[in-house]
């Protein structure tokens, strides 16, 4: 198991290298980049850059008996054996009714990789050689939300936009009256950017899908959301990692109004 990656409440900062050496405690929660209650660490993987990975998983400690003083996970080399160490129960307590602890574990892949995979990349069609290329469109701009990360579906759930494109990708045509008309609606200053760099992203997903390689991927953030709509609203109090927060949530608009 020489590589080692451990995901904490945030992005952009958690570990991922090579395995802490020695022998004995190598690692705990406590060296997470970011620490929820009592340093429990939401995902861990450890593995190689060929054979099995194992991961485990879980949303949160709920149902784990806690203490201050011990993190929830553990890494424990003894001679050639590495353990993953879940402290489950972490100090001397009384179990006096039935309990439920929702941790997951997967051991990867999950099925054999297909063949020529590392030919496959995302190069928009400018490496030779590759036997599967993706054009790849960076930003929920690209396709019509109105954040850059935090949606999963068009500006006022409007998907005509993504059938403008379907077609485009049939035919190699760009439909410019619908590129006018889709402009026109939009407001003279588009938050968080401008009317003619949002527009700029529309103008790139189009030609992406009439001239890029045969396969694109899209973009969005599988944890962002945006709390402002029917959803944010309805789950609010679930989804965000804070216990309660103001529900005065600007429109597409990161943090909250006071």
């Amino acid at each position: 198991m020489p590589l080692f990656h451990a995901c904490t409440d945030g992005l952009r900062f958690n570990y991922a290298g090579a395995t802490p050496a020695g022998e004995g405690l190598v690692w705990d929660g406590r060296k997470g980049a970011a620490q929820l209650d009592h340093w429990f660490v939401c995902a861990l993987s450890l593995g190689g850059r060929r054979g099995a990975r194992t991961g485990g998983v879980g949303e949160n400690d709920r149902g784990w008996v806690t203490a201050t003083n011990v993190p929830c996970q553990e890494l424990v080399r003894r001679g050639e054996v590495l353990e993953l160490r879940l402290n489950l129960i972490a100090k001397p307590s009384v179990i006096a009714a039935p309990r439920t602890l929702l941790i997951g574990f997967q051991a990867t892949p999950t099925k054999p990789m297909p063949a020529g995979w590392r030919t496959w990349t995302v190069a928009c069609g400018q490496h030779q050689g590759v036997e599967r290329d993706f054009t790849f469109l960076g930003s929920c701009w690209y396709w019509g939300s109105l954040t850059p990360c935090a949606d999963i579906y068009p500006m006022n759930e409007d998907f005509s936009l993504w059938e403008e494109y379907a077609k485009a990708k049939r035919t190699k045509q760009v439909n410019s009256d619908f590129m006018t008309q889709w402009g026109g609606a939009l407001p003279r200053r588009q938050p968080p950017a401008d009317k003619d760099y949002y527009l700029a992203h529309i103008r790139c997903g189009f030609g992406a899908a009439a001239t890029g390689s045969t396969n694109v991927l899209v973009y969005t953030n599988g944890r962002g959301v945006r709390f402002d709509t029917r959803e944010g609203q309805t789950f609010l109090d679930e989804w965000h990692r804070d216990a309660f927060t103001t529900r005065n949530w600007p429109p597409g608009g990161p943090w909250p109004t006071t």
